[in-house]
């Protein structure tokens, strides 16, 4: 808030962690079979240690819209309320889909594409409230 710039080192960590986690949260949901690696690069690119599930996303490091890190909690709220249920339909979701994927082998196409959607939409906020980037998140299961 201070420099107006976000320490290389501290973005990294942040992008481990959200890389992990949505590696973790695909192999929970049974979008995936193998176990998530362990690799991590110490960059916050993803080196592509997992094909089937990568983050592209590089963060904003310098000339940070100071205003707007002061009142980040304040502006992710709305977010999170619909986050909130959309998290829990998509648990209910995943669910019924894993008597699907138990007697079908397969997700359903539009269930896995809503789940899929809610997860790419929590990685959004997440990088939006975790100081990565500077563009607001748009309310949409599509990023533009």
């Amino acid at each position: 808030m201070f420099t107006g710039a976000l320490p290389e080192g501290l973005a990294n960590i942040q992008m481990m962690y959200i890389l992990y986690e949505v590696r973790t949260y695909t192999f929970a949901a049974f979008l995936r079979e193998e176990y998530p690696p362990f690799a991590f690069g110490t960059t916050a690119s993803d080196a592509g240690e997992d094909p089937r599930v990568r983050v592209d996303f590089g963060p904003r490091l310098t000339e940070r819209n100071r205003l707007t890190v002061a009142f980040r909690i304040i502006l992710v709220i709305p977010h999170v309320i619909v986050l909130l249920f959309l998290g829990i339909a998509a648990a209910v979701i995943t669910i019924v889909a894993f008597f699907a994927v138990l007697f079908t082998g397969r997700w359903p196409e539009g269930m896995r594409s809503f789940v899929l959607n809610v997860l790419r939409w929590y990685v959004r906020v997440s990088n939006y409230f975790l100081l990565l980037t500077d563009d607001y998140p748009p309310f949409a299961f599509e990023a533009p």
